[in-house]
């Protein structure tokens, strides 16, 4: 990955931002280029699932890349948010009630 971190309104201002915050606490895993995306990816997937995202550079040799696991955990979804685990389905809440304008 090596995206280098731009400062945000929170930790996970970006998925790019949040993938980078996930590799340099070594939430991250990085899986070899051209992995099958019929079966292979979905079982690799599997074996980080809770504890590490997964980043599929080049899967089966298409451009866009493939993440799996990014929010496996609440307090991952907290984190990225910014607010502290207590707080997420307060702050969902008042999302959901004030949603952003379509632009």
């Amino acid at each position: 990955m090596n995206e280098s971190s731009q400062e945000g309104r929170h930790p996970g201002g970006s998925l790019r931002q949040w993938l980078a915050r996930l590799e340099n606490t070594r939430r991250l895993v990085v899986a070899r280029k051209g992995v099958s995306l019929k079966h292979q990816l979905a079982a690799i997937a599997k074996c980080f699932d809770g504890a590490q995202a997964t980043y599929f550079p080049s899967p089966e040799g298409h451009e866009i890349p493939v993440v799996s696991g990014f929010m496996s955990q609440r307090a991952w979804i907290a984190e990225a948010m910014g607010v502290g685990e207590k707080d997420l389905l307060k702050r969902f809440r008042e999302a959901a009630d004030q949603p952003l304008k379509w632009q």
